[in-house]
């Protein structure tokens, strides 16, 4: 129901942290804090390539996830390491 005011993120007074509800179910949303985090000790670095406007965050193996946020880019950085370790 879009009518119900908890779901805009405009009420929510600490917007680090957003809870989007979708068919009576809530979704996470990690900050970016949190990625880097996640990627333990192997997180090297994230920057900005201006020239293709895209963001990448690299590990310490010359490992690298990309994205159009530094959010995504950690994002498939923590997904690339996690392939590697599971195979």
């Amino acid at each position: 129901d879009t009518s119900d005011p908890r779901i805009f993120p405009e009420n929510i007074e600490n917007l680090d942290i957003i809870i989007v509800k979708y068919k009576k179910e809530a979704v996470y949303i990690p900050t970016l804090e949190e990625l880097i985090e996640a990627c333990e000790d192997k997180f090297n670095f994230l920057g900005n390539d201006d020239f293709i406007s895209r963001w990448i965050a690299m590990d310490k193996e010359n490992g690298y996830g990309r994205g159009s946020t530094p959010s995504e880019a950690v994002a498939n950085l923590w997904l690339n390491l996690h392939v590697k370790s599971s195979s």
